[in-house]
């Protein structure tokens, strides 16, 4: 009797059990994996937004000099707006009924296509921001000179010498370690003295001057600073990096400001980095007196259209070769005389020459292992000097008149 009983009573628990399992038990189970399972998507999406806001962090707490600030105050904002947007889990409900509550909540999850855009945007002009001022620290005169022969406003340029430093500051402590100034067609240089271009200052154009830290650069430009409205004005001062860029005063204020737009342009491109092209259009003519306020900001060059290499140069600076000789290249030849003077038959030209290759004449001269040449036109008048580096496979002349010779 007492055996049958306890059978029955085992019955009706095993019954009451699985009725409880059935109408209670398996709901829960079913709603904790429909939770995990939206949980685990958010999870998902939350890791690839932390894995961006990481490394605006590393680059943030890295205290790497930018040449544009703007780009450290972007990318905290940016890092800032990312975390707001983030989803945060709470932890899980404890009943059915709130775990379904809270799953229908979270059904949706999150999008962060554009905030991750935002994201990688800001990594993007910080990591670009940081190599143009490694760049732009100490750079040499050879990669001044070049940059600024890339700009069709600057008609000359010419590096001082410790005999001909109209400052007598090349590379003593705190001065410069290189400048060079250059000529603007926007000036009428026959209204500027001097006989040469280092005789005319910064008047003819302007001038780039290279120091070895930016506190050096900063301490000059706020020298020059100090004679701006007077009669001693040098026209316009900006720093960028370790460099000082300045722009005549015989230009307006316009005219210095889109001719220093134009040599931030050429000295912040990187190859390869930032070379998608930007429209760059002039700057409109103000009323206001803040052309002298330094910007440096970190502006895109387009790459210099230069014609085509046939294989890439290879560098040899253990060997100064001799440029004596004709070369010839896609446009046509140059031939460098021994006395120092040069003959360019521009073949390419003679599809609008009547058939005949146009011929120029000019003049080069020889720095260490770079060459310099001022090439005339039909009228006798002076292009912008090119220069060419000498690799041991032949010359590379710079600017679109002549790519690659030899």
């Amino acid at each position: 009797m007492k055996k049958k009983l306890l059978i029955s009573v085992l019955v009706i628990v095993i019954a009451l059990g699985a009725i409880t399992f059935l109408f209670v038990g398996r709901p829960y189970i079913n709603a904790v994996k429909e939770y995990n399972k939206v949980v685990d998507v958010i999870k998902d999406k939350n890791s690839e937004l932390d894995k961006y806001i990481k490394k605006v962090e590393q680059l943030i707490n890295s205290k790497e000099k930018v040449v544009n600030d703007e780009v450290v105050t972007n990318a905290k904002a940016t890092k800032k707006k990312a975390q707001a947007s983030r989803v945060v889990l709470d932890s899980k409900p404890f009943t059915t009924k709130k775990i379904k509550e809270k799953t229908k909540s979270l059904k949706t999850p999150p999008d962060y296509t554009n905030i991750i855009e935002d994201l990688k945007k800001a990594i993007n002009d910080y990591e670009i921001s940081i190599k143009v001022y490694k760049q732009l620290t100490n750079p040499t005169e050879e990669f001044i000179i070049q940059r600024l022969q890339t700009i069709d406003e600057i008609t000359d340029v010419s590096a001082v010498t410790e005999d001909n430093d109209p400052n007598g500051q090349l590379n003593k402590p705190g001065g410069y370690t290189a400048t060079v100034y250059f000529s603007s067609s926007n000036v009428n240089q026959y209204e500027v003295y001097g006989n040469t271009l280092i005789d005319k200052g910064t008047d003819a154009g302007g001038a780039i001057e290279v120091y070895s830290k930016e506190e050096d650069a900063i301490k000059r430009r706020d020298y020059l600073a100090g004679f701006d409205g007077g009669i001693l004005a040098s026209g316009s001062h900006t720093v960028i990096g370790t460099v000082l860029i300045r722009t005549s005063d015989y230009l307006t204020a316009t005219e210095q400001k889109n001719l220093e737009k134009k040599i931030i342009d050429a000295f912040s491109y990187i190859e390869g980095v930032n070379d998608i092209p930007q429209d760059n259009e002039p700057i409109e003519e103000t009323n206001n007196n803040d052309q002298n306020e330094s910007n440096s900001g970190s502006v895109e060059l387009p790459p210099v259209n230069y014609y085509p290499q046939t294989e890439e140069p290879i560098i040899d600076d253990s060997q100064i070769y001799s440029v004596v000789g004709t070369f010839s290249g896609p446009p046509g030849s140059v031939t460098f005389n021994a006395d120092g003077t040069l003959v360019v038959s521009w073949d390419s030209m003679a599809s609008v020459n009547n058939g005949v290759p146009v011929i120029l004449t000019g003049t080069w001269t020889q720095q260490g292992n770079t060459y310099y040449a001022t090439v005339m036109d039909e009228d006798g008048v002076a292009f912008a000097p090119q220069s060419s580096i000498v690799y041991s496979n032949g010359i590379y002349w710079w600017d679109d008149f002549f790519s690659r010779v030899g």
